[in-house]
């Protein structure tokens, strides 16, 4: 069957291109090997969907080519979001830059989109997987099954690798080299940090609040603070996710990287010193109790080993003991050693170099080629901003095709 376009993968980017294209009244094919649409973004935001940012900063981001990125965002942006969601009936609030859907749940988004392909016409296959995929002197043409489906424009929005049960793949990667298109090496993102330093096993599931700062060459590349989770190997939570593409890339090139983390970053190193002392000197309590209520309970002892601290009383601690305290409380060092695979991490750095698109994400080499969402070289934190790149790249496709 003829179609004006084909786009394979019904995930944020996929059916958001799907849509677009449809209510402009062209003849779409959208397929999904899943058996269902838009799986992952099911799962988005512990199940809420962080729909997108308010504001949109491009710092947020990594990319190959900015201009472009920022080209894209501008031309569906926070408000064009707004009213797209709107328009097929998810109402949104903003909970501290955080846009999520007023129902809080991830899974009324997906039926809503369903919804809207259908309204726009789109015809939908899932469950099964394409092959034969090539171009031909009017496009492009592929197979489900036995039957052949040919189309003037294809559209790769199969995402990236991260999640695998969520459906994510390499796919996408392999079909745009397969086009000779160049591909920037992908890896993990926003994904926890594997370190030495402290006993992990015996820290799972602590909870602080905290900066942490990654460091290479002496210099700090990145830092961000929030919650950080320590875990059975090392680190993670939103922030530790934020700073995980710097890490990881640090790594890429076997350079030594070090997570900082600063346990007080609403102290000075004077106010923190003055408020430990303090506390030492309350009652006769060892050093262990004085820093009860301070800190986790079980990182105390993990803290106070570092310097043989433990089981010393507080108010004999020596000037130097304080020092060295408070200089573990504001720097705790860790080497990084290792990350989350694809299994661990939200998105997928790396893909489809933007700098050999157009601004409407069209192949510069292959004309009718279309790109949206993961599978491009864009990434950006955590906090809605992936999924705002999947909307507006995918609604910037569909208005071209």
């Amino acid at each position: 069957m003829n179609y004006d376009a084909i786009i394979l993968g019904a995930g944020a980017s996929g059916m958001m291109a799907a849509i677009t294209a449809g209510r402009r009244e062209k003849k779409i094919l959208l397929i999904e090997p899943q058996g269902v649409v838009g799986k992952k973004l099911s799962a988005t935001g512990n199940g809420r969907c962080n729909i997108t940012h308010d504001p949109i900063t491009l710092n947020a981001y990594h990319t190959d080519m900015p201009k472009r990125l920022e080209s894209v965002l501008s031309s569906f942006d926070l408000e064009s979001t707004r009213k797209f969601f709107e328009s097929i009936g998810v109402s949104v609030y903003n909970r501290d830059g955080y846009v999520y859907p007023r129902s809080n749940e991830a899974r009324s988004v997906v039926k809503c989109m369903e919804l809207a392909l259908e309204e726009a016409g789109v015809q939908l296959i899932t469950g099964v997987t394409p092959t034969d995929i090539k171009k031909t002197d009017t496009g492009f043409s592929l197979k489900l099954t036995n039957e052949t489906h040919e189309a003037p424009s294809l559209v790769i929005a199969c995402g990236g690798m991260a999640g695998a049960e969520l459906g994510g793949s390499e796919n996408g990667l392999l079909l745009a080299k397969s086009f000779n298109h160049r591909v920037a090496d992908p890896f993990p993102s926003l994904t926890e940090l594997f370190c030495s330093g402290l006993s992990f096993k015996k820290l799972k599931g602590v909870r602080v609040h905290g900066r942490v700062c990654i460091i290479m060459d002496g210099e700090i590349i990145s830092e961000d603070v929030g919650e950080i989770q320590l875990t059975e190997k090392g680190i993670s939570g939103i922030p530790v996710f934020n700073i995980s593409f710097e890490a990881i890339s640090g790594l890429s090139i076997k350079k030594p990287i070090t997570a900082v983390i600063d346990l007080f970053p609403e102290m000075d190193k004077e106010m923190l010193r003055a408020y430990v002392e303090y506390r030492c000197n309350i009652g006769r309590r060892s050093i262990e109790e004085a820093l009860l209520g301070l800190l986790p309970e079980k990182l105390i002892p993990e803290i106070l080993k570092l310097f043989d601290l433990n089981g010393k009383k507080a108010s004999r601690l020596s000037e130097i003991d304080l020092d060295n305290l408070c200089h573990i409380l504001k720097g705790l060092a860790l080497d990084v050693c290792g990350y989350g695979d694809y299994s661990r991490s939200q998105v997928m750095a790396g893909g489809v170099l933007l700098h050999d698109l157009k601004d409407n994400l069209e192949s510069d080499s292959v004309p009718g080629l279309f790109f949206a969402g993961e599978v491009i070289n864009v990434d950006g934190i955590c906090g809605g901003y992936n999924l705002q790149w999947a909307w507006s790249s995918g609604a910037v496709v569909g208005n071209h095709i």
